[in-house]
């Protein structure tokens, strides 16, 4: 599968006036393909920051809720929108 931008939602928007936010993507894309290089495309569009949290709740193909990981916004493409994800923990 790939990106579904319509799945990505800010949770909690400039935390501390710092500008971190909190965001929730959910997908029946594997952990791999969700930490693959500017898998969100359209993320720095969407205002997303280097070190922002994103919460990836991988489902099933019937939306079954099957893990959710706690991640955050690791970089940033320089010549687009992109984003990348990395892992931090598994929740």
């Amino acid at each position: 599968m790939a990106y579904e931008l319509e799945k990505l939602s800010v949770l909690v928007s400039g935390l501390s006036g710092k500008g971190l936010n909190i965001w929730g993507y959910e997908s029946a894309d594997t952990l791999a393909a969700v930490k693959a290089a500017n898998y969100i495309a359209d993320g720095q569009a969407r205002r997303m920051n280097l070190g922002d949290v994103v919460y990836f709740r991988k489902v099933d193909g019937g939306g079954v809720v099957t893990a959710t990981h706690q991640m955050a916004v690791t970089a940033l493409q320089a010549a687009g929108d992109g984003v990348t994800l990395g892992a931090l923990t598994a929740v």
